[in-house]
């Protein structure tokens, strides 16, 4: 905890934060770049005070009580036009507000006390999605170890879920969801039907050829550099529909590399 900052009552007063971007959950801990005017209050606010936020999905702005997770400010600085924030989320909290959780700074929180998980059954959850994970490391051998080791290491059906949605291929509607669901063995199962698509997608990716080793890429490239100029345009559609859903991890490598730093940063809070 940040020198100073007590430990948070079951039920208390904190500012609010409001992301459209970012879900957070307990276990994370994520740097961001905050310009909205009322979420730099917020932190201000917070920083004078005891360093907590409850940090929730914009979708709940006109809400009068929401889902979050309430979370503590390690580190602030200045950055232009705006404020750069270390945020470590410490657990699920219901955030209320009888007039709107956007009418004022500070919403009430209370602990959200999560359903008590079944051991048997959520050992064997957890046993399924630790092997997806292994998986996972084998196909893509570039995943930081750190993180393998991090979710290979989790306890609980609860920290196992919060841990593993913090993947990229999440969208944001199935964080949110991952959010709400207050069950951690039904949250880890959510978990386990998403990473079962994804592997499967992988799998059939893997046996695929690369993009310079494939010969349909080579006979559409060769198409669309032969074609005369008012055809060439859609040559090139029909390379890339087949790179899109042929290629899709290099492709998503290609950009990463190319433009992961650009991403990232417009992924700030606004």
């Amino acid at each position: 905890m940040v020198e100073g900052t007590a430990l948070p009552e079951e039920s208390q007063t904190v500012p609010v934060v409001f992301s459209r971007e970012v879900v957070m959950f307990p276990h994370m801990e994520v740097t961001l770049s905050i310009t909205e005017k009322r979420n730099t209050d917020a932190i201000l606010r917070a920083l004078r005070e005891n360093h907590l936020v409850a940090f929730i999905p914009a979708d709940y702005e006109r809400a009068i009580e929401g889902i979050g997770t309430l979370s503590l400010v390690t580190r602030s600085g200045p950055v232009p036009d705006g404020m750069q924030v270390d945020l470590k989320g410490l657990w699920r909290v219901r955030v209320m507000n009888p007039r709107g959780l956007d009418t004022e700074q500070l919403v009430r929180i209370e602990r959200v006390e999560e359903k008590k998980e079944e051991e048997a059954e959520g050992q064997g959850v957890m046993r399924r999605v630790q092997n997806q994970i292994s998986e996972f490391s084998e196909i893509l051998p570039d995943i930081p170890p750190e993180i393998i080791s991090l979710l290979k290491n989790a306890k609980t059906p609860s920290e196992l879920s919060d841990l593993c949605a913090m993947s990229p291929a999440l969208s944001h509607e199935e964080r949110l969801d991952l959010l709400k669901t207050l069950d951690p063995e039904e949250r880890l199962r959510m978990v386990n039907r998403h990473l079962d698509r994804q592997l499967e997608l992988l799998r059939t990716l893997a046996e695929s050829k690369p993009i310079p080793e494939c010969e349909t890429c080579i006979d559409l490239a060769d198409r669309a550099f032969d074609a005369d100029p008012t055809a060439r345009g859609e040559a090139i559609v029909e390379f890339l529909n087949h790179v899109v859903n042929n290629h899709t991890a290099e492709l998503l490598g290609v950009l990463a590399e190319r433009y992961g730093p650009t991403f990232m940063k417009k992924r700030s809070l606004r």
